[in-house]
């Protein structure tokens, strides 16, 4: 069955998705890319699984597959976000606001602040004694656990056993990314010898 054609034009378009959300300059624009990436990662196995099921070999080969989408923390998720996208008018992400944390530093463990100002371009000034420590986090996209069929999926923290920042999409993303990748490779090297395309 050769090379899966249309399955590799799905991956390239959720890589593609993925640069988007990278490269986004509003939070508006990474959902948007968040949501197309989930569309094209699942397309990806749906035309593998349109290609490759007339094989008197793809049953025994892709229940392993099956499974992992079904119990994988991380593939599960993917799987049922984008359902949940597609099928309802539940949210899939929220926001996170923005933070700005103030500690006091240095070996007395405290700071005086005379004057604290932060100008257009938010650049932070202080005035005062002591060393003071600031931390901003912009406002982010955070996943929501999706309900998709009556049953809920929590936002993953583990892949194949291995943890997950679910606070980083982005790295949620690359690992759904590059499952796929290898089961296409895998799929490829598989079904290569059942004939042509």
């Amino acid at each position: 069955m050769g090379v899966a054609r249309h399955s590799r034009i799905e991956l390239s378009r959720a890589a593609a998705a993925q640069q988007a959300m990278e490269a986004s300059e509003n939070l508006e624009a990474f959902e948007r890319h968040w949501q197309d990436f989930l569309h094209r990662l699942e397309r990806v196995w749906i035309k593998c699984k349109a290609q490759y099921e007339s094989s008197f070999r793809w049953q025994g080969w892709s229940v392993q597959i099956v499974r992992l989408r079904r119990n994988d923390p991380l593939l599960s998720y993917l799987k049922n976000a984008r359902d949940a996208d597609q099928h309802t008018v539940t949210a899939i992400t929220a926001r996170r606001p923005s933070e700005l944390t103030l500690t006091a530093g240095g070996p007395q463990g405290r700071a005086l602040i005379k004057r604290l100002t932060i100008d257009k371009n938010g650049q932070l000034a202080m005035e005062g004694v002591g060393v003071l420590n600031v931390v901003f986090r912009p406002e982010q996209t955070r996943l929501l656990p999706v309900v998709n069929r009556s049953r809920t999926y929590p936002v993953p923290r583990s892949h194949q056993g291995r943890p997950i920042n679910p606070e980083d999409v982005l790295a949620v993303a690359h690992a759904g990314w590059t499952f796929y990748a290898k089961v296409l490779d895998q799929v490829e090297g598989s079904f290569s010898a059942d004939g042509a395309s």
